[in-house]
């Protein structure tokens, strides 16, 4: 089982893939792909980005805590 499905499930329903995140992140596929499976984690700034687009994508007031921890 992935360590974030909460924000897979948000991902997917945002409509957006791995290579948008990695896009909207500034970092590379394999780095993204490896944070999503849990080997190397999210800095805050990498979460506060991820948080505020899919809260926009979604119109949904998310939080960081909802979709991390």
């Amino acid at each position: 089982m992935k360590q974030y499905q909460t924000l897979i499930g948000y991902r997917k329903m945002a409509g957006l893939n791995q290579r948008d995140m990695k896009d909207i992140l500034g970092i590379s596929l394999t780095i993204y792909n490896a944070k999503e499976n849990g080997k190397v984690r999210f800095n805050q700034d990498d979460m506060k980005t991820i948080k505020n687009v899919l809260s926009e994508k979604l119109n949904k007031k998310l939080t960081i805590d909802e979709l991390f921890f």
